[in-house]
């Protein structure tokens, strides 16, 4: 095996009289500039441990047997090589009985020669807390990340163990795994998996060396509540206090942030895995976790074991911490493209980049707003899907509300890819046009491929129609006698660039019953409170002008597609619709202007 893998990876070379050690080919160039790192174990987890030299993570890794440590002789022949620099070196090591004592001694007698070695010891399994500790598992592929960024960024020693050590604290951890199988590894020479399992069971919290988990379930539950039990279990410890409430702005006492590390144990398909892969984050979401990075991919793996791990890490939002995440590594093993778990929107109507979204979330002080107010709009058709398909199916084909709820979930589920920069800005508490306008242009335009992806009909059609019109506005719109941009003229403008392509479109006007009942009031009146007031103000006055043509609708026009009797007193569902959003924005709007206020 090693030979494979010196022969397809020309930056890695081989220890002369200690095969079972590789090293980066520029190890001593590196042991000149920086802290050099070494990890290892048994073999059978590929691609650890070798697949994680490089620059910017491990230096060097030591390969036992099969599921065996290695030697003390093999890990002190590292440590001799690559340790040699004034910088030291860090070894870091699962937490295995094996790997601690052979590791273990190897950094004691390499102290004893004098060199500068220290060990850190990962075990974040959340299944197992036995009398040896935690088991490592595929969180430690995080540390060797972490602390390969860190040494490159020339942290000393002593600072990147006070790292690692933080993290993986046994009295308040960070970092949290647990596994699950549909069936066991078989070892190289057998005919059967190690264990047994039957057909509809799955072993919850096994080890990746094939070792008992802690519960069996047959029949096999459905995968999103295998997912959500395991979540479930490893927040219960990197999140104890719960994710607060999603939005991006609620802190509590651990932050609401993780990264998520989805990990094939070695049988399990591309396929699966990404199902596996959305399923956690949904499952992370829905307790209130914004997952700010996503990793899916055989990391460690246990031979030919079908199932997966999912780790999770929650940096506490220590900015400096997660951006040594980011930090470059020519590590082969490691996914170089990480994703920021958004599911970000390509397509047709203007392209959101990944990783530009996460660059403009970080950096932008008015990320928490501009979230909120498309998380609150998004909820709100959410929540009143029951009464807008009631209205529906009285009026029409009762599709409105699962149409609208749908398109709603896909903008949540899409909502951190978005370019979320509406923020404060010169005219006023709660203004929304200080940002470069061609950040909101992209804002827009990300919600019209979201609800595009998942919406259809004719009011999927029409919001899409509503916000790539609205995105189209002039950059620079104004009432034609103020500077324009502090008091939101552009957001104003986009409400009527997209009202105006809704009737266009649509063929609707005002009294027809339709969502520009409300779209067309809430504009005027919007327009008319800019002059004098902020985008909270204005987005108040035309919410409340929709929710009074809404009423008015229901009480004195006839539906256009149903006799007078049956549309009398029941409101259109589509100008209700655009009341329950206007008005969660408002919300969100005037909140942020009060608060802008008293600060």
């Amino acid at each position: 095996m090693l030979d494979g893998i010196l022969l397809s990876h020309p930056h890695l070379r081989r220890i002369r009289g200690a095969s079972n050690v590789l090293v980066h080919r520029d190890y001593a160039a590196i042991a000149a500039r920086q802290v050099t790192l070494i990890s290892g174990g048994g073999s059978g987890h590929e691609p650890a441990h070798a697949g994680y030299i490089g620059d910017g993570m491990l230096t060097a890794a030591v390969c036992g047997g099969v599921f065996a440590s290695p030697s003390t002789a093999q890990v002190l022949a590292a440590i001799r090589c690559v340790g040699t620099g004034p910088h030291g070196c860090l070894v870091i090591v699962k937490n295995y009985t094996g790997d601690r004592i052979n590791f273990g001694l190897a950094v004691e007698m390499a102290r004893a020669e004098g060199r500068a070695v220290e060990m850190v010891v990962v075990g974040e399994d959340v299944a197992v807390d036995s009398n040896a500790g935690k088991r490592g598992l595929a969180g430690t592929v995080l540390i060797h990340k972490l602390a390969g960024a860190a040494a490159a960024r020339g942290m000393s020693l002593e600072d990147i163990v006070d790292l690692v050590n933080g993290i993986v604290s046994s009295s308040a951890p960070s970092l949290g795994t647990m596994g699950v199988a549909l069936r066991a590894c078989t070892l190289p020479g057998r005919t059967h998996p190690s264990r047994s399992l039957a057909d509809d069971e799955v072993e919850l919290g096994l080890g990746i060396h094939g070792e008992p988990g802690v519960e069996r379930r047959s029949p096999q539950p459905p995968l999103a509540d295998i997912v959500a039990h395991l979540v479930d279990a490893v927040t219960a410890k990197t999140h104890p206090s719960g994710g607060g409430n999603g939005g991006g702005d609620g802190a509590g006492a651990d932050a609401n942030e993780a990264v998520l590390l989805v990990n094939n144990l070695g049988g399990t398909t591309a396929m699966e895995l990404h199902v596996v892969t959305a399923h956690a984050v949904r499952a992370l979401r829905a307790r209130g976790i914004r997952v700010r990075t996503t990793l899916a991919a055989p990391l460690v793996t246990a031979l030919d074991m079908v199932g997966f791990s999912l780790t999770v890490w929650n940096p506490r939002r220590d900015a400096r911490l997660h951006a040594l995440l980011g930090d470059p590594t020519t590590a082969p093993a490691w996914p170089h493209r990480a994703s920021s778990a958004n599911g970000g929107v390509v397509g047709q109507d203007g392209a959101i980049d990944a990783s530009s979204a996460d660059a403009q979330a970080s950096s932008s002080p008015s990320l928490s707003v501009a979230r909120r107010c498309v998380a609150a709009g998004a909820a709100a058709l959410v929540a009143r899907e029951a009464e807008l398909t009631a209205w529906d199916a009285r009026l029409g084909d009762g599709d409105c509300g699962h149409t609208l709820r749908a398109a709603a979930e896909a903008v949540l589920a899409d909502l951190d890819a978005y370019p979320l920069s509406l923020g404060r800005g010169g005219g006023g508490g709660g203004t929304a046009a200080a940002a470069p306008a061609t950040q909101q242009q992209q804002l827009l335009r990300a919600i019209a491929g979201s609800v595009g992806r998942a919406a259809g009909g004719t009011s999927g059609a029409l919001y899409r129609i509503f916000f790539l019109a609205a995105a189209a506005a002039p950059a620079d719109a104004t009432d034609g006698n103020t500077d324009g941009g502090g008091r939101g003229w552009w957001a104003v403008a986009a409400l009527e660039a997209g009202t105006r392509a809704v009737m266009a479109c649509g063929g609707a006007r005002e009294g027809m019953r339709t969502m520009v009942d409300a779209l067309a009031p809430a504009a005027r009146a919007a327009r008319e409170a800019a002059a004098t007031t902020t985008v909270a103000g204005a987005a108040g006055s035309g919410s409340s002008a929709a929710a009074a043509a809404g009423v008015a609708a229901a009480a004195a026009r006839a539906a256009r597609y149903v006799g007078e009797e049956f549309g009398r007193d029941v409101p259109d569902p589509g100008a209700m619709a655009v009341v329950y959003w206007m008005e969660a924005v408002a919300e969100v709007l005037a909140a942020d202007a009060k608060a802008a206020g008293a600060a």
